[in-house]
């Protein structure tokens, strides 16, 4: 019913594609001044948005703006920052990183390659919210468990380095806008203390 009529061409694809990154991209710098306007300090900003970006390479679907949120509190981030943070996970990035994690976590575990098949990532999701909407631990374990746990535990070393890297990157870029602004502060007083020492 809600398909469309004539398959999409790969160029269309294309331009939806770079439309929606360029439309995220440019809400990603309104947020990102917004924030720095705000009065919190650079730690709470970057520690909140690094929790939330963070947390959206994890498999925790579903739960990622409550342990952002939770993550930037233990490290006295901005929660509000947090759940922004986590719109780092997305229709566009989360089948990339959801078959990285994957994949990386049957690297580090052999054992659970030797069972592993396809990846169907739309499916599994909607077989894990069945499972815990039935509250159902016997059909997690058969059918999400061998494909969750590898996902799991391929997402902690890129946490690791998302949290850090994005919290060093943020920091910077907070510290020099805030830094040309105080500078382009003290232009302005000075032009206006030499407009009033020529009256």
């Amino acid at each position: 019913m809600f398909r469309r009529k004539f398959k999409a061409t790969f160029w269309e694809r294309l331009k939806t594609f770079l439309r929606t990154f360029y439309n995220f991209r440019l809400y990603c710098r309104y947020i990102f001044f917004k924030l720095s306007r705000s009065g919190d300090s650079d730690h709470r900003i970057a520690c909140g948005l690094a929790s939330g970006i963070a947390i959206s390479l994890t498999p925790f679907v579903g739960f990622h703006f409550v342990l952002s949120m939770i993550i930037a509190k233990i490290f006295r981030g901005s929660p509000i920052a947090a759940a922004i943070g986590t719109a780092f996970g997305n229709p566009i990035t989360f089948p990339f990183i959801w078959v990285t994690i994957y994949k990386t976590g049957l690297y580090m575990m052999p054992s659970f390659s030797e069972g592993s098949t396809h990846l169907q990532l739309w499916e599994f999701f909607t077989e894990m919210k069945h499972c815990i909407l039935a509250l159902d631990a016997q059909r997690f374990v058969d059918s999400i468990y061998p494909v969750f746990f590898p996902m799991l535990i391929g997402s902690i070393p890129y946490y690791i380095i998302f949290f850090f890297g994005s919290y060093f990157l943020i920091i910077g870029l907070l510290r020099e806008y805030r830094q040309a602004k105080s500078d382009l502060k003290g232009k302005e007083k000075l032009k206006q203390n030499a407009k009033k020492a020529k009256k």
